[in-house]
């Protein structure tokens, strides 16, 4: 199985339907769900994410798209260790 790191700009463009790379974005984790590749984050990553969508006008869909990560098949998400974080 073909595993996809996904960064901080995937998950943004994602989000974030004013992004330039959204439409990108959604054909992208399309096609990779389509070849059943294995996604991973960090939840690092995803602190960056709700870091830089915290704007009230998105902040309420940032949260429910992070939160439905959590239940996403074929999405790993490595934890907050301190042997990661060194």
């Amino acid at each position: 199985m073909t595993k996809v790191f996904v960064d901080t700009a995937a998950w943004i463009a994602l989000i974030n339907v004013d992004d330039v790379f959204h439409e990108q974005a959604k054909r992208v984790k399309a096609n990779l769900q389509q070849q059943k590749c294995q996604l991973i984050t960090t939840d690092f990553v995803l602190l960056e994410v709700a870091d830089a969508l915290l704007s009230p006008k998105i902040r309420s869909q940032t949260i429910r798209f992070i939160n439905h990560l959590n239940n996403l098949i074929g999405l790993q998400i490595i934890p907050l260790n301190k042997s990661l974080f060194d």
